[in-house]
């Protein structure tokens, strides 16, 4: 636990990215000092110092959806949309017959032969470490 009734290090006013720290608020229940942050669009999130310290967090949010709002769809080639959907049909009914064949599989027990051929049982094999 902290020594201290106040925040580690004191970034009252510091700029992390869109982030401006304002003031310290609590301790969460990992022992990080949380701040209070305003964003340069004038949202305010109480957040980890480390996190926004690290960079780990840029902003309260609204920076992904700036970046969202700035993909368009007519930006993209009208041949690769084409070849986007085949391949988006190609993997959904991958990954439905992935899962067909998984499911319809008879699970190996410790003490049945090794499916990979060796000869040994599965406990002494390839589920050695599971």
């Amino acid at each position: 636990m902290p020594k201290g009734k106040g925040p580690k290090q004191d970034i009252a006013g510091k700029r992390y990215g869109r982030l401006v720290a304002i003031s310290f608020t609590h301790f969460n229940e990992k022992f990080d000092d949380c701040w209070l942050f305003r964003c340069d669009c004038g949202t305010e999130k109480v957040m980890p110092a480390a996190h926004v310290k690290w960079g780990r967090v840029r902003s309260c949010g609204c920076l992904v959806a700036e970046h969202i709002q700035s993909l368009n769809r007519q930006d993209i080639p009208a041949e690769d949309i084409e070849r986007l959907r085949e391949l988006g049909d190609y993997y959904s009914k991958r990954r439905a017959t992935s899962f067909l064949i998984q499911t319809h599989k008879k699970k190996v027990g410790r003490n049945d032969p090794c499916p990979c051929g060796s000869g040994k049982k599965y406990k002494h094999c390839c589920g050695r470490y599971i």
